[in-house]
C-alpha cells in the first residue's frame, strides 16, 4: 500500500497511485494482460502524462520515485499492449 503523497498532485486528475498499482502487475508480477485490463478501466489513464511537463508531480514522492518518468513508461507499456504482444515486444 502506498503512502498517498501523490494522491492529489495531478492537475489532470490522473490517479498516480492507481497507475502505479497497475504498473506493479506488469513490471513486478509479470502479468501484462491483467495490467492492461486494469489500466483500461482507470477513470483517467497515464496517457495524459505523455504530453505533460511532469512538474506537478515531480517532487511529491517522499520516497524519491521519479513519478513523471514512471507514469510515461506505464502509459507506453499499457497502451496498445495487445498489439505489442503480437509483435513480440510486450509493453513496447
Amino acid at each position: 500500500m502506498g503512502c498517498g503523497d501523490c494522491q492529489d498532485a495531478c492537475p489532470l486528475g490522473v490517479s498516480i497511485a492507481d497507475v502505479m498499482r497497475v504498473r506493479m502487475y506488469d513490471v513486478d508480477y509479470g502479468l501484462p494482460a491483467i495490467a492492461a485490463s486494469e489500466y483500461a478501466r482507470l477513470a483517467k489513464t497515464a496517457d495524459a502524462c505523455l504530453t505533460c511537463s511532469g512538474l506537478p508531480c515531480s517532487s511529491v514522492c517522499s520516497a524519491g520515485l521519479g513519478i513523471p518518468d514512471l507514469m510515461r513508461d506505464t502509459a507506453r507499456r499499457l497502451t496498445n499492449t495487445e498489439e505489442a504482444e503480437e509483435s513480440g515486444h510486450p509493453g513496447a
